[in-house]
């Protein structure tokens, strides 16, 4: 098997959607600063980010050993994931292949938990709405890569918490749609590559070498 020619991971497709509907005068340095992985520097989102990592690691940490004693977070929050996710299958790393442009492309992630015929991403946030994450390219990723793995998804889920409650934004697996979105968006990412690789420092997600990189 050829090596892919690029590798796109869950959170860049996610921030390339952000970039393309965003009206920021900045969006477009911002995502190259994703691609090139610059470090976050604001304060309060690395603190936003920071949290939400600390509550994903106890909830798998907890799965494990319940008797865990934590303090950080509100116990009915915490309790309920752990009802909710019992006996799931947590960080799950998936990949595939997708051919697009006339190349292979490279797609990963990890899945947070997988529980029967259910694929479920934990989310934090400050506030939340319904539908606010119906957009996000993993829920198309995923199922589709893990697919390929022999793994059947019927339902993709956003189980999301504003530490204060538990909210469930399920989505049906269509597979057919999703292998349409995900090309669509991966033929977009490598032309915005390809236009953009004086800027890009970061080749991690290419097999190939730009030429001011050389």
């Amino acid at each position: 098997m050829s090596q892919p020619k690029y590798r796109f991971y869950a959170t860049l497709l996610d921030s390339f959607y952000w970039f393309l509907n965003s009206e920021s005068e900045t969006a477009e340095q911002e995502f190259i600063d994703k691609i090139n992985r610059v470090p976050i520097t604001d304060e309060k989102a690395l603190e936003r980010m920071n949290k939400g990592t600390e509550l994903n690691n106890l909830v798998d940490m907890l799965l494990v050993d319940k008797s865990i004693v934590q303090e950080q977070f509100k116990s009915e929050v915490v309790d309920e994931l752990l009802n909710y996710l019992d006996s799931s299958v947590a960080q799950h790393r998936t990949e595939t292949i997708i051919r697009c442009n006339g190349v292979d492309v490279l797609v990963y992630g990890v899945v947070d938990y997988i529980k029967e015929n259910k694929c479920i991403d934990l989310k934090t946030t400050t506030a939340y709405d319904l539908g606010k994450y119906k957009d996000s390219l993993q829920r198309h990723l995923y199922p589709v890569s893990l697919f390929n793995e022999g793994v059947l998804i019927d339902e993709f889920e956003f189980l999301v918490t504003d530490f204060n409650s538990v909210f469930k934004e399920p989505y049906k697996v269509d597979l057919v749609e999703s292998n349409a979105i995900l090309s669509t968006y991966c033929s977009e990412l490598i032309d915005f590559i390809e236009s953009k690789q004086h800027l890009i420092t970061d080749t991690k997600i290419t097999s190939r070498t730009f030429p001011d990189n050389q």
